[in-house]
């Protein structure tokens, strides 16, 4: 279809109120030229305007935190997408679903995040998951690709940040141990991965991010383990993520993975020798590292892989001290998307294109010498660009991405008297939240982002305690955690019967998503509710002894 065709049609859907009026709400969060707005203490935006004309915009989030009296620290995050085409979701709302939520910032379940800044994040694949690694809030939930190189920016516990490049993943290093409730080790091995298909053969790893359940499959087994922090990566040096054995499933398929917790599925031919040393509250105790290689695979540098909170897989590393490493091809202005740090700061980078009258976009030797010569930045890695790249602060979209809206031609029916006539009728396919903002097209549906959130301290009610009998007031939702955020696996009928359970990582009535959640258990189905949909059976009465 011709521009000018476009623009005819363009025209006709927004005179009919199908296509959003552009909003000047975003743009007016700083303009270019005015040097860097505060966006929260410690986090900043700045819009470029370079000839071309060229349009950049740039949050950064300050490396070490000043620790405010108020509590509020600010993290790098990364999301996983879960809209309603496959998985994938606007970036706007990832942004919109992690915020609120709570997270392990802190090295402490029940802290709570305020998203200020989120970027598409990493090329994705059919599965619609990260097409190399990604540690989504401490869970290693999906590994990088061995000796593959482009591992990304990564963000730890500590509050360091570097570029991986090549690495690997050493089977040997890659340990589980269960021990019984005496401290004696049961058993000592290894496992295959994370998150991947299960063979005979193979003991997976399954993490809440993998979705709601297991693959449904009857053959092996799987054992549910709580833990007391999520799936770090922890050498064996260090102190192991320590779970508890929950439930024993014998050749059952289709596990329930609890937000807190992993499933570990052994193959068939794994299945005897684990179950042979498994009962309800043994300790697992599970280990695993990322051994760094430089870019070509072959030196070994130190890098802190260990307890790593945030990091994707990168398209590849494009400033690395300062020089540049771009395609041999590298010859097409195109939006980009990058990641990259100094000493002080990490950036969040877009650059929007494929617009001649507004911005024509980068090549990537282009957003190299951006990134050096206008930031001052000697290290960044490139991420998922094209049609992708979007940048949202404080829940608006700021740039205008480049997509021309894409629509469904939905039947029409139209009955006049007698006579009915069905005509194809456009229905837009992204749905807009809000209705109007400052964008040429539409915002693309991607698999991952990257975020800068706010977090502050866990709030809880005390509403209910362990053992209370309690009854819906209302259908209630059964999420797979504490909060809207984590997918509902069931709904329980108003006027149901059951009991608060005592959660191991101490998240009774913790405050997400503007309510508290409680831990229940109605009738041997358990899961999260919201606080307002269920009472105490029988008030507790206080009784007191005269002395």
């Amino acid at each position: 279809m011709r521009a000018s065709d476009r623009a005819a049609i363009a025209l006709i859907l927004l005179l009919l109120g199908w296509i959003p009026v552009p909003s000047v709400q975003a743009s007016q969060l700083a303009q270019s030229g005015t040097g860097w707005t505060d966006v929260a203490p410690g986090v900043q935006y700045q819009e470029f305007l370079l000839p071309g004309p060229v349009r950049a915009y740039v949050a950064r989030m300050e490396i070490v935190d000043s620790a405010p009296s108020d509590g509020i620290t600010n993290t790098l995050e990364t999301a996983l997408g879960r809209g309603v085409l496959g998985g994938l979701e606007t970036v706007r709302g990832m942004a919109a679903r992690y915020d609120d939520a709570i997270s392990f910032w802190g090295q402490t379940w029940g802290n709570r995040s305020n998203i200020l800044i989120a970027v598409n994040g990493s090329y994705f694949g059919g599965s619609d998951t990260p097409e190399n690694g990604m540690v989504q809030s401490g869970w290693y939930a999906k590994r990088f690709t061995d000796l593959g190189g482009g591992s990304g920016l990564a963000w730890t516990l500590n509050r360091q940040v570097f570029i991986g490049d090549c690495i690997y993943h050493q089977p040997a290093k890659q340990v589980i141990r269960i021990e019984d409730s005496q401290g004696v080790i049961r058993w000592d091995g290894t496992f295959t991965g994370t998150n991947i298909s299960r063979g005979n053969d193979d003991l997976v790893l399954y993490t809440p991010q993998f979705g709601t359940r297991t693959p449904t499959r009857t053959d092996g087994a799987e054992i549910v383990l709580q833990l007391n922090r999520p799936l770090l990566i922890i050498p064996s040096s260090a102190a192991s993520v320590v779970g508890t054995v929950t439930a024993i499933r014998d050749r059952q398929g289709a596990t329930l993975i609890p937000f807190d917790a992993i499933v570990l599925s052994a193959g068939e031919n794994r299945r005897g020798a684990l179950l042979d040393q498994l009962e309800i509250g043994f300790t697992v105790r599970i280990n695993q590292e990322i051994t760094s290689l430089s870019r070509d695979c072959t030196t070994a540098p130190s890098l802190p892989w260990t307890k790593t909170y945030a990091s994707l897989g990168a398209a590849f590393h494009l400033l690395d001290k300062g020089v540049a490493f771009v395609p041999a091809q590298d010859t097409t202005r195109a939006p980009r998307t990058a990641i990259a740090h100094d000493s002080e700061y990490i950036y969040l980078i877009v650059v929007d294109g494929r617009q001649p009258d507004f911005s024509i976009g980068m090549t990537f030797q282009e957003l190299a010498d951006f990134i050096r010569n206008n930031l001052g930045i000697q290290d960044a890695v490139a991420q998922d660009g094209g049609g992708s790249s979007t940048m949202v602060v404080r829940g608006n979209v700021v740039n205008r991405p480049s997509d021309i809206c894409n629509f469904l031609f939905l039947p029409m029916v139209i009955t006049t008297g007698n006579q009915t006539i069905t005509k194809p009728m456009p229905a837009m396919e992204e749905n807009f939240e809000p209705p109007s903002r400052l964008q040429y097209g539409c915002e693309r549906r991607v698999a991952n982002a990257f975020m800068i959130a706010a977090v502050s301290p866990k709030e809880a009610s005390s509403l209910f305690l362990p053992g209370d009998e309690i009854f819906t007031i209302q259908d209630a939702m059964l999420r797979q955690g504490p909060g809207t955020n984590y997918p509902a696996f069931g709904i329980i009928g108003a006027g149901s019967f059951g009991e608060i359970l005592e959660d191991g990582n101490g998240l009774n009535g913790v405050r997400a998503k503007c309510t508290n959640w409680w831990k229940v258990n109605f009738n041997g189905t358990m899961g999260w509710v919201a606080e307002g949909t269920i009472d105490v059976l029988l008030p507790r009465f206080v009784i007191k002894i005269p002395y």
